[in-house]
């Protein structure tokens, strides 16, 4: 029995996140460069280059939690055209939720944490979602 279904948008404000954190820390290293002047230049460039490749490796994960997501009862899971259960209680937070979801064909596979953002889609799924899945302990009770 589906018990919600939804398809999740990009988070614009996860990615806003993304961005202000990877600039502060590159204006930080900048600012606060224990190195000398005349060899700013050597520590500097591949400092902002660590920086800005985990930039884009943090937008290209954050653009990749979309998609349709449906939550069945037994706390199973249908998202990105693969079967998945969750065995542990979510963490919620104010704009958003981590879902740590296992796979049911590969039991090798190790678990993916799934960021549900607030703003991904409409306030009244978001409300719908957070209210089933803060009744975790309950619906894993009732397999």
């Amino acid at each position: 029995m589906v018990l919600w279904n939804n398809k999740l948008r990009g988070s614009r404000y996860t990615r806003l996140f993304s961005t202000g954190v990877h600039g502060a820390t590159a204006a930080m290293a900048a600012l606060l460069a224990p190195w000398p002047v005349n060899g700013a230049c050597f520590w500097l460039l591949p400092l902002f280059v660590v920086i800005i490749s985990s930039w884009a490796w943090s937008q290209k994960n954050i653009r990749q939690c979309q998609g349709r997501l449906v939550l069945f009862k037994g706390n199973k899971v249908h998202w990105q055209n693969a079967a998945w259960s969750i065995d542990q209680v979510p963490w919620f937070h104010r704009y958003g939720m981590v879902v740590m979801l296992h796979a049911f064909s590969r039991h090798d596979q190790p678990p993916i944490r799934l960021w549900i953002a607030s703003d991904s889609m409409s306030p009244t799924a978001w409300r719908h979602l957070n209210q089933l899945m803060r009744q975790y302990s309950d619906n894993k009770n009732n397999r």
